[in-house]
């Protein structure tokens, strides 16, 4: 069963973020979607900031709900900076480590290994305000 997380959006009005602290779980386009004329969670004004407990690390797995594959790549997995439909960012620190979540190149796509326990995802796409660019998160802590 896929829970999507929504609770953590009542902390943005005071943290600032959608603070996640569970050591798995998803995160929505459609809760940024949702939410943008309120607490515009997931978004660069309140990004969800996921923690897993000290000394793991987290791995994001974008599932991509595309209407169309809007890129094509002869290596699966493949992403460069041309070809890239950016849904959101991931940001880490202190490393200062920003990494794009691009869509478009299959339904599963593993995209990102932390170096810390603490990462925060942006969501920047227009486009998940629309059918065109909805997709879910899986995050796990390791």
């Amino acid at each position: 069963m896929c829970v999507v997380e929504t609770t953590a959006c009542q902390t943005c009005a005071g943290l600032g973020v959608a603070h996640v602290t569970q050591s798995a779980g998803y995160i929505a386009s459609v809760i940024t979607a949702e939410t943008q004329s309120s607490s515009s969670c997931g978004s660069s004004k309140c990004p969800w900031k996921i923690e897993v407990e000290s000394g793991q690390t987290i791995n994001v797995t974008l599932l991509d709900f595309a209407l169309e594959q809007r890129a094509s790549s002869s290596a699966v997995g493949y992403v460069s900076a041309e070809n890239c439909f950016r849904y959101a960012v991931i940001k880490e620190s202190p490393s200062h480590r920003s990494f794009p979540v691009c869509g478009g190149h299959g339904r599963t796509q593993f995209v990102y290994s932390s170096v810390t326990n603490v990462i925060e995802v942006h969501v920047v796409s227009p486009e998940v305000f629309s059918q065109k660019g909805q997709f879910l998160v899986y995050y796990e802590g390791k």
